[in-house]
């Protein structure tokens, strides 16, 4: 060990992240440099410090533990999401567009307004929305506004005559432009016919690198305030968005470790890419890492287009369908696999979960590495046969508990009514999960969900809405313990990444990511559990969010 500490932190209540059981106790780690090198008792601890070393001291009313992993965001979808309109919880067509009038009034330098985060199962009717009402109020600007899933999309006549939609283009596979009964596009676009233009928009929305560079930075203070030193990005980062990683890294800047993937779904030369990227950033100890493939195997329950085995409740004329063909959907897998780089499948579904988990299967028994750390991501619905086989395949979970309620109160069991009882009661079945599944992490999917928030926690060990209700919670059996839903937004995002041996729990040798929330999650008022963020947050040693600066 080094004889140069420089920083101790000291805590009635740390949690060490071992174990999934663990309980906080008093305790306090010790810094050099990088890492964590020394983990004890306060007294152990404090009888290291050298004449210059820094301590800082917390009650049992806070809680020291590692840093949060959000291990499935997206992080230019984030960047541009917290810069524009907020539709979450409105609860009108009418409202929604009311309030991006409003945005562009307040931003009148605006060229595109890029909203977010509306949701038609809040509003009466559930009534997709269409144009006409957005472009009558905004029809000088390009609006495009991403749902909650940010799986559809919702745009005026505007943004439709820039992205050169008309009549004649054909829906994407995979997707759908909705159209009235002249054949004109209708405004709302649906999957892959949404998600193949969005980082189009993204880009004509932030052109200038100036900007891009400040808004970035922005998110990842966010991020830091929230306890998050590690990201996950579930989506194809553009090249401009690297260069910004890249100059913030040059700068000192950069307090937020980024994993990187290549989406698969409308890549022929995807292997490639995915090569190259490798090469680009090979090193896991590096705050830009590429980690392997993404596919999205189907789309979202709120929009019955993720793929069920059985017809949805409230539509049993479809049970959605794979984005892919699926004998495509396995190839593709199976070429990743042959690789050793993981692959990190969308699947909302039953249907896609299972089938994700049979190509899985087909990997192993073909000789391909098991363990390589391939992932199931979202789960909002599992067949109970298909809980074990996450073990059995050795295959992450990488889950969201908070898409259980989205909305802020318990005004409609929207997903009850979605997919039915015998479903429902396995739907964000996060006990099923943790009995049957060795490897979890927890991430918000921001922006569908708040990045970083530790309402993860919240919805996972409480199971209600936010407004506490329904009291006991959906489907009470199916809650977990704090400390399980700490250990899968740490440890368990670690595994998911492969560094579970550098960081991902306080133990020497680690590097020293580590967060002190102003709150104790084990004792605090549940309710307190959605608003706590960082008190100190440390990456690589240094202070990335101190709440007393």
């Amino acid at each position: 060990m080094s004889n140069r500490i420089d920083m101790i932190i000291l805590a009635g209540a740390m949690w060490r992240g071992i174990s999934r059981d663990e309980m906080p106790a008093a305790g306090g780690i010790a810094i050099s440099g990088e890492r964590i090198v020394a983990v004890g008792t306060p007294e152990q601890i404090e009888a290291l410090a050298g004449p210059d070393t820094v301590i800082r001291r917390y009650g049992d009313d806070k809680l020291l533990m590692p840093a949060l992993c959000d291990a499935h965001l997206h992080l230019e979808n984030t960047v541009l999401c917290e810069s524009g309109p907020v539709l979450r919880y409105i609860g009108t067509e009418e409202e929604c567009v009311a309030n991006c009038k409003a945005w562009h009034e307040a931003n009148p330098d605006s060229h595109w307004i890029i909203g977010f985060g509306w949701h038609q199962a809040n509003w009466p009717g559930c009534k997709v929305p269409t144009k006409d009402l957005l472009t009558e109020a905004l029809p000088d600007n390009p609006a495009f506004l991403l749902d909650i899933d940010t799986h559809c999309a919702w745009l005026n006549q505007k943004a439709l005559d820039e992205l050169e939609i008309t009549a004649e283009t054909p829906d994407p596979i995979g997707g759908r432009i909705w159209r009235d009964e002249n054949g004109e596009p209708t405004g709302y676009l649906e999957e892959s016919a949404a998600l193949n233009i969005e980082p189009d928009v993204l880009k004509r929305a932030i052109s200038d690198p100036a900007v891009r560079a400040g808004k970035l930075l922005e998110t990842i203070e966010l991020l830091n305030r929230r306890g998050v030193t590690e990201v996950w990005d579930a989506f194809d980062t553009p090249e401009t968005w690297y260069e910004a990683l890249e100059d913030l890294q040059e700068q000192g800047k950069l307090n937020l470790r980024v994993n990187t993937c290549t989406l698969i779904n409308d890549n022929p030369d995807f292997i490639e890419t995915a090569q190259k990227m490798a090469e680009r950033y090979p090193n896991i100890e590096d705050f830009i890492t590429f980690w392997g493939f993404k596919v999205i195997g189907d789309g979202v329950g709120g929009a019955h287009t993720a793929w069920m085995c059985e017809p949805y409740a409230d539509d049993p004329s479809t049970s959605g369908g794979c984005l892919l063909e699926p004998e495509e959907f396995r190839r593709r897998i199976l070429a990743c696999e042959e690789t050793g780089m993981p692959v990190h499948v969308h699947a909302c579904g039953t249907r896609t979960v299972e089938y994700a988990l049979d190509c899985f299967e087909e990997a192993v028994k073909a000789g391909y590495v098991q363990g390589q750390r391939n992932c199931i991501t979202h789960c909002d619905t599992v067949s109970p046969k298909d809980f074990p086989r996450f073990r059995e395949l050795g295959v992450v979970a990488a889950l969201q508990p908070d898409m259980l309620a989205p909305t802020p109160t318990y005004e409609t069991d929207f997903y009850r009514k979605t997919f039915g009882d015998a479903v429902y009661k396995y739907a964000w079945a996060n006990r099923s999960m943790f009995d049957n599944c060795d490897y979890i992490s927890f991430s918000s999917d921001s922006p569908v969900g708040f990045a970083g928030r530790l309402d993860q926690v919240f919805r996972s060990t409480q199971r209600t809405f936010n407004d506490g209700l329904p009291v006991g919670g959906i489907h009470p059996e199916q809650k977990i313990s704090v400390s399980e839903a700490l250990w899968a937004f740490t440890w368990g995002g670690a595994y998911q990444l492969n560094k579970e041996g550098i960081k991902g729990s306080l133990e020497c040798g680690k590097f020293a990511d580590v967060v002190v929330f102003d709150h104790n999650l084990f004792t605090c008022d549940p309710k307190d559990i959605q608003i706590t963020e960082s008190q100190l947050t440390l990456v690589n040693g240094r202070i990335a969010y101190d709440a007393e600066a």
